[in-house]
C-alpha cells in the first residue's frame, strides 16, 4: 500500500500512472467497453500500473469502464494506493488528492472532476 499514482487530465482525456515492477502485460479483453475502451496494463504480478483513455470520456463512460473492469476481474491483484494526485496537464496544478484509494475510487475521482 505504499504506491502512489498520478492521474493526468487533459480535458476529458486521462492517463493513470501507478508505476510498478516486473514486465508489463497488456490485459485486455475489455471489448465490453466499446467506445470507452482504454489501454490498460498490469505487471506480471497482476498489479495495476497504467491506463490511458485517448478518446476522452464522460461520467457515464467512467461508470461503464468501472463496470467492465469489475466484470473482467481487473485488476487481478486489487490494492489501495497511498496517495493519488489528479493533475491538470495544461497547468500542472494538482486538482485533487485522494488517500488510500483503489482503482475504482481513482476512476470515480476522474468522473467527479469532469462533473
Amino acid at each position: 500500500m505504499d504506491r502512489r499514482c498520478e492521474v493526468l487530465l487533459h480535458g476529458t482525456v486521462y492517463t493513470i500512472e501507478c508505476g510498478g515492477t516486473g514486465r508489463p502485460e497488456k490485459m485486455l479483453p475489455l471489448d465490453a467497453l466499446g467506445d470507452e475502451a482504454l489501454d490498460y496494463i498490469e505487471d506480471e504480478d497482476g498489479r495495476f500500473i497504467y491506463a490511458y483513455k485517448p478518446t476522452g470520456t464522460t461520467i457515464k463512460g467512467i461508470d461503464k469502464t468501472i463496470k467492465a473492469l469489475k466484470e473482467h476481474g481487473y485488476p487481478r491483484l486489487p490494492e489501495k494506493f497511498m496517495e493519488v494526485n489528479y493533475i491538470d496537464e495544461h497547468t500542472g496544478e494538482v486538482l485533487r488528492t485522494l488517500y488510500d484509494a483503489d482503482l475504482y475510487q481513482i476512476l470515480d475521482g476522474v468522473g467527479e472532476i469532469l462533473a
